[in-house]
């Protein structure tokens, strides 16, 4: 993880990725220090969906 990224999780905010296992372009999953999340994200209206939290 770059510095950044590392700070960003010490201040309680989260890292933002897609992965490889999520073949949609939709698919996110955001990185929090305690979990992870896999979101949907509505391009056209900015809502977003968590699909599954990650322990």
């Amino acid at each position: 993880m770059t510095k950044v990224q590392l700070e960003n999780l010490r201040e309680g905010l989260y890292n933002s990725y897609r992965d490889a296992h999520y073949k949609a372009g939709n698919i996110f999953i955001r990185q929090y220090q305690s979990h992870r999340e896999v979101v949907k994200i509505d391009a056209a209206t900015g809502h977003t969906e968590i699909i599954k939290t990650i322990r």
